[in-house]
């Protein structure tokens, strides 16, 4: 039983190509081959590196835009207890956490960013 043609669009997979198709490569040449390989993972990397540096900038302003809001907020905080704003207090604890964990933040940031930058290559 004879198969039907196939639109030139359409590959048949389950075919066995010839002796004479498989000669035709386009790459015939295994150093050629080789080589494309190479160029191709050189690609592959450069690419992988750039969307790395585009996601580190995205995640950098994010991280940036929190440290700076809570700190603003901790600054409000610490003036309308301070001169008691509207008669606004809180207990010294929660003063001393609010004030700790903005330092934290802030070290932690400096720490993650100075990593990110200067990786030690292993």
């Amino acid at each position: 039983m004879a198969s039907k043609p196939l639109p030139e669009d359409k590959v048949d997979l389950d075919r066995t190509p010839s002796g004479k198709e498989e000669s035709t490569e386009t790459f015939a040449n295994p150093d050629e081959r080789r080589k494309d390989a190479e160029t191709q993972g050189i690609r592959e990397l450069n690419s992988d590196l750039r969307y790395n540096r585009l996601l580190r900038s995205k995640y950098a302003s994010w991280v940036f835009c929190y440290l700076v809001s809570y700190s603003i907020f901790v600054g409000i905080v610490l003036v309308s207890v301070g001169f008691g704003i509207c008669g606004f207090t809180l207990p010294e604890s929660v003063l001393e956490f609010l004030v700790g964990s903005t330092a934290a933040s802030a070290i932690g940031l400096v720490f993650a960013v100075t990593n990110g930058l200067f990786k030690v290559k292993s």
